[in-house]
């Protein structure tokens, strides 16, 4: 998936363990109750992409573009167990997530909680709820 163009692509229920999708433009596509378990996602074009009850656990979204995504409602959360997501995009993203999420650029960083919650807030996505 490097450098495809997936935009508005129905991937509900996709299996992308361990794929490398760097680069790969997903602007709107439908990602709800996917599995992308430590996938490569970096700079990734996830702009508008729904994520549902998606699991991304480990997966290394650094530098992606999440602006206006919207990820899982509650009680189904979106699964962001220990996800890289430095220098990522986030305006405008909505949803319930639940961490904890690796935010370090250069050495992990988890955060969880408050501190995630606040996080999200400080990268223009107050709209997006940590559940624990």
């Amino acid at each position: 998936m490097r450098g495809a163009d997936l935009s508005g692509a129905y991937l509900r229920k996709a299996q992308g363990r361990a794929c490398d999708a760097r680069d790969a433009l997903l602007t709107g596509a439908d990602l709800q109750a996917s599995e992308f378990e430590d996938a490569d996602l970096r700079n990734a074009d996830l702009r508008g992409a729904v994520f549902g009850r998606a699991w991304l656990a480990g997966a290394d979204l650094q530098g992606a573009d999440l602006r206006a995504c919207v990820f899982g409602g509650s009680p189904r959360t979106t699964g962001l167990l220990e996800v890289r997501m430095a220098d990522t995009r986030l305006a405008g993203a909505t949803g319930h997530v639940t961490g904890p999420v690796d935010v370090g650029a250069t050495s992990p960083q988890l955060i969880d909680g408050d501190d995630l919650q606040r996080w999200f807030a400080d990268h223009s996505a107050p709209e997006v709820e940590v559940s624990t």
